[in-house]
């Protein structure tokens, strides 16, 4: 592919962002969705000068030089650096190089960037590892729906599971809500309470529990403990303690069950998956409509963010109350 047609590309990506991009309350959005802008396997992330370039290898046209389009990325936006990070189907047959390339410092273009670094999302910061693994530390898909749940929980109590690094907790809690935030991983939760901390939070005031969410589910109905919010947005898979483990696709239903219990009698629950096999077609509502009948309304939700508008069905989310 030729230098010209990757800046033809980019020109028409950054006008339909435009408005974000001018927004300096906001630092950290997609600035491209390459299979649906002429880019196929290819998508481009901005975190404040610097930006991360994701590739999967399956679908990738093999003409384009990454190379060559990180430095285009670099020139259009001013950056001092763009990473690279490269997805395959299949990593059991690739050796540790492969997982070496995601953890170093030296970008694909530009001078190195800091192991970590903070990002603005209007009055939020958030901390972000751009070369720590294929995830950066923050999901910007739910940049929108973080602002929409912290609307009018002050004093109000929320149960964030799947935390990871506690992007809805710090929403809530900076809008005056106490937090408790549960997560299997000691490293992420370490993480989120350095976000509190970024956000001029203390996390003393607020709860955060290394458990496996099932666990914490029957921990939390033992004592008593009821949530007016109550987050889930798991990952599609991950491995727990004792050879547990969680799939989206086969425990979210029991998630949600036994999540409903822990709920005051007006509460909400916000149920989001990324997962293929549930965020596409009518599957998530079929779910939701077995485990939980009866009462509950589906609650308005705002559109995807327009970084995201083009990613039709990559996310689906529910608010219920």
């Amino acid at each position: 592919m030729q230098d010209a047609s990757i800046h033809r590309i980019l020109d028409r990506a950054v006008e339909r962002r435009r408005a974000l991009i001018d927004d300096e309350r906001v630092d950290a959005y997609r600035v491209l969705s390459g299979p649906f802008e002429g880019l196929p396997g290819v998508f481009v992330d901005r975190y404040a000068d610097l930006a991360v370039l994701i590739v999967y290898d399956d679908e990738v046209d093999p003409e384009l030089d990454p190379r060559l389009l990180a430095e285009c990325i670099a020139e259009h936006l001013e950056l001092r650096a763009v990473y690279v990070k490269r997805f395959v189907k299949d990593r059991s047959t690739l050796g540790g190089e492969f997982d070496d390339h995601l953890r170093d410092p030296k970008p694909l273009v530009g001078s190195p960037a800091p192991e970590s670094l903070l990002v603005r999302e209007r009055e939020l910061a958030f901390e972000i590892h751009p070369y720590d693994g294929f995830s950066t530390g923050l999901f910007l898909d739910q940049r929108e729906n973080r602002r929409a749940l912290a609307k009018g929980v002050t004093g109000k109590r929320i149960l964030n599971t799947f935390a990871y690094t506690c992007g809805f907790s710090v929403a809530c809690a900076k809008a005056g809500a106490h937090t408790t935030s549960v997560d299997i991983s000691r490293r992420y939760l370490g993480w989120g309470q350095r976000n509190f901390e970024h956000n001029h939070l203390d996390p003393a005031e607020h709860a955060f529990y290394c458990r496996d969410v099932f666990e914490f589910i029957k921990y939390a109905a033992r004592k008593g403990h009821t949530y007016d919010l109550i987050i889930l947005d798991p990952p599609s898979f991950s491995s727990g303690r004792k050879g547990k483990s969680f799939s989206a696709v086969r425990d979210y239903g029991r998630l949600l069950a036994d999540a409903a219990h822990l709920l005051t009698t007006d509460g909400r629950m916000f149920c989001s998956t990324n997962t293929a096999h549930l965020a596409t077609g009518r599957t998530f509502d079929r779910i939701i409509d077995e485990v939980l009948p009866g009462r509950w309304r589906r609650l308005a939700l705002p559109e995807p963010p327009i970084d995201f508008s083009m990613e039709r069905n990559r996310l689906a989310c529910r608010l219920l109350g």
